[in-house]
């Protein structure tokens, strides 16, 4: 399949509708099940045998005419062959084929763009909100976002004036915040160099546009899927060129929408953040390259791969949409899939530690690490520079970031070593609740809760333990757990539903 960045079609999953009908009429190409063609577009989720994507591991394509470099980092124009240049978190353009059945796959090309590379705003980081900006846009970081090179937004607020140039993918939400899934510190003292912005137009006047807090030039610029013509507020656009002040010049200045190259009849699938519940029979959801509007009067609902019902198109929900794109942009939706709990948070001291399977154990969890985890040492007053597995030891204060995998195993994003505290967390799906016994079990662990134990979710304090389990539905609520461990049971002193 022959990708070129002009036409990338910047979605999850993308099924071209002449494959479709072949799979539906039993002609060449796609028949019933099997590999199928397709561009998928998704967060990098694991790396080790392949690239992990959306949950679809692929291994790079024996074809003969598949090129021997065909990862592409597009904002610094450079083609490679080698998967370490990937990244936990990075949103990516995977060409290829792949088994529904199975989950595997194999690719022809992978392309990475940033949504944002440039300057931290100075004094624009809230810690405790976990939002900042970067050229004037806004950045909305959260339990599942990624931090690369940063521990986290605390260390971010404290280092907010020092020039730090930041490397954001993310989703476009509704309110024109990117939603993060990483956060890359790149270099410290930037003022001015290449940048990538993508937003909405806010702006247009004679030989400028403004997007975010910079003007960009239109002389001399290079414009992909739109001409200078075409430019007026409200499109949104990615932007490729160079800072100096607030002005950006030598722009490449491409457009986006919300189904981003997909025509008219053509059947995508696609994976994003609702803005709120359904109205009528329809609703909004943030995808990669802004809003689109999903009507569902002919959906069916899935939590997991369990039947639900359109109670799951909440405000923040992450949702998997396949439908046609039809005349008006719209998407009608055939299959609408909520994410169930993935996120994973741990914080505590390091019982075991095995390099040749790369595996840790922290709050009688089994973590799994591969080449794509970060390993970052947050020790004063000299910490190690380029901290590894093999460094760490039994009794080491950890911090791990990652998600559960395929498997329901876990699997470290980021693992960070600080300082001894007794701060002890315990986060993840909830796998069973027992009211009764005040209990309930988060990867596996059984966590009991203390008289007097706080109970929350946002801004809700529930005065029992039964009043918060009402609101968690097992295999799908992510929940908090501050504590102590012992021996196998974790006792809580604070439970804290997350999602």
């Amino acid at each position: 399949m022959n990708v070129t960045k002009g036409n990338i079609v910047r979605l999850l999953t993308v099924y071209v509708m002449t494959a479709f009908l072949a799979a539906c009429t039993g002609g060449g190409g796609i028949v019933g099940t099997g590999f199928q063609e397709a561009v998928v577009r998704g967060e990098v989720t694991g790396l080790g045998k392949g690239v992990t994507v959306n949950g679809i591991e692929f291994v790079r394509s024996s074809d003969p005419g598949v090129s021997e470099t065909p990862i592409v980092l597009a904002f610094e124009n450079v083609s490679t062959g080698n998967e370490d240049a990937l990244r936990i978190g990075m949103i990516v353009d995977v060409s290829g084929s792949y088994d529904p059945a199975s989950g595997k796959g194999s690719y022809t090309s992978i392309v990475y763009s940033p949504e944002l590379r440039g300057p931290l705003d100075n004094g624009s980081v809230d810690a405790a909100a976990g939002t900042f900006t970067v050229l004037g846009r806004t950045i909305q970081a959260g339990a599942a976002t990624v931090f690369d090179g940063i521990a986290d937004m605390n260390e971010l607020a404290g280092r907010q004036n020092q020039g730090l140039e930041l490397e954001v993918s993310g989703y476009l939400d509704a309110q024109g915040r990117t939603q993060a899934s990483r956060v890359a510190l790149k270099t410290a003292g930037f003022t001015s160099g290449l940048v990538q912005i993508k937003g909405a137009i806010t702006d247009v006047r004679s030989g400028f546009f403004s997007i975010g807090g910079v003007s960009v030039a239109t002389s001399n610029a290079t414009f992909v899927n739109m001409s200078a013509a075409n430019l007026s507020a409200g499109l949104v656009v990615e932007v490729r060129g160079l800072l100096s002040g607030l002005v950006v010049s030598n722009a490449r200045i491409e457009l986006k929408s919300s189904t981003s190259g997909a025509s008219t009849g053509e059947t995508i699938r696609i994976k994003g953040v609702a803005a709120g519940p359904l109205s009528g029979n329809s609703f909004v959801m943030a995808g990669p390259d802004g809003t689109l509007t999903v009507t569902t009067s002919g959906a069916v609902f899935l939590k997991g791969k369990s039947p639900a019902d359109a109670s799951i198109v909440v405000a923040g929900a992450r949702l998997e949409v396949e439908g046609k794109v039809q005349a008006d942009g719209t998407l009608a939706a055939r299959q609408v899939e909520a994410e169930t709990g993935r996120t994973v948070g741990l914080a505590g001291d390091l019982t075991a530690v095995d390099v040749s399977s790369g595996t840790l154990v922290l709050n009688n969890v089994h973590v799994r690490t591969d080449k794509g985890t970060s390993f970052r040492d947050n020790r004063k007053p000299q910490p190690v520079a380029n901290l590894t597995l093999s460094a760490l030891a039994p009794g080491d204060h950890l911090r791990v970031e990652g998600f559960l995998d395929e498997n329901g195993q876990v699997f470290a994003s980021q693992v960070q070593r600080f300082d001894s505290t007794q701060v002890i967390i315990l986060e993840g799906p909830v796998t069973s609740v027992d009211p009764a016994g005040n209990s309930l079990v988060i990867l596996g662990v059984t966590v009991t809760t203390r008289p007097g134990a706080d109970m929350i979710r946002g801004l809700t304090r529930y005065g029992d333990f039964a009043s918060l389990v009402v609101q968690v539905a097992p295999e799908s609520t992510v929940v908090k757990a501050k504590g102590t461990i012992e021996g196998s049971i974790f006792s809580a002193s604070s439970l804290e539903i997350e999602q």
